[in-house]
């Protein structure tokens, strides 16, 4: 019993030394600071837009501010991945770090937590920012509905960095976010299709589109607060049962990936 105690006590050290590296790595990173100050000047510049008096000017900041975390979180996932796994294999501080007694699963799942929680952080940091921001400009405090949508940008960006991840299991880093990217493309536009074909009657490449919708649907973080004020409770759940579903899935294809092939490729 002891020594399972201690060996499972040895795991969690090692595996909190890469998550604790890996997130200072990244929090510490140019990447973040001039992410946040990005973010920080498109939104004072939507804010003065905002009070030259345009109708439903409160609508239409949130709505920039969505599209902004979209667009910034998915981008500073995918680079954020490829930081840590594909350039780490090409310095070889991956090799580094496999000398101790460390597993190529622990690496690659202290890593992937290391990057979920700097997300986390980072998606911390712009929601705070941004509410300040507001209110010091004379706006209203985030609506319950306006939050869960910002909640459901941070699963798409969780979803998009394990999908960064398992493609550098066994691509380089401007392969890994090209894959990225494509497969983003592919699972923002799916269900769009999907509403069009499924208009002009049923065929064989409507029930291939409508299949694929349902494996690979990015949309379901991209609900507008219109959306969730419908049915909250309900849009939450499907869309963080089929984020943590679809992360676990591709963490167990990276560690099957880097088990079986070279470190150096």
């Amino acid at each position: 019993m002891t020594s399972m105690v201690d060996s499972a006590a040895c795991y969690l050290a090692r595996l909190l030394t890469v998550v604790e590296g890996s997130f200072l790595l990244l929090m510490r990173g140019s990447l973040c600071f001039a992410s946040l100050i990005f973010a920080l000047l498109a939104l004072c510049v939507a804010v003065l837009v905002a009070h030259l008096g345009v109708a439903e000017h409160s609508k239409l900041l949130f709505d920039f501010g969505l599209l902004l975390f979209h667009g910034l979180g998915m981008v500073l996932a995918s680079f954020w991945a490829v930081r840590l796994y594909a350039l780490a294999r090409k310095d070889g501080s991956m090799e580094l770090e496999l000398a101790s007694p460390l597993s190529r699963s622990q690496w690659l799942l202290g890593r992937a937590i290391g990057l979920a929680l700097s997300l986390v952080c980072f998606w911390a940091l712009l929601v705070g920012t941004w509410q300040l921001l507001l209110l010091a400009t004379g706006f209203a405090w985030f609506a319950s509905e306006q939050l869960a949508s910002l909640y459901l940008q941070l699963l798409g960006w969780q979803v998009t960095a394990m999908l960064c991840l398992f493609f550098c299991s066994f691509a380089g880093a401007l392969n890994a976010l090209l894959f990225t990217l494509a497969m983003l493309v592919v699972g923002l536009s799916v269900e769009g299709v999907s509403k069009i074909i499924a208009v002009e009657g049923e065929s064989l490449f409507a029930v291939i589109i409508a299949n694929l919708e349902r494996l690979w649907n990015l949309q379901h973080f991209n609900r507008s607060p219109l959306d969730l004020a419908i049915d909250t409770a309900s849009i939450l759940g499907i869309s963080t049962v089929y984020a943590l579903s679809a992360i676990g899935i591709m963490l167990v294809m990276s560690a099957a990936v880097i088990n079986k092939r070279e470190l150096i490729f």
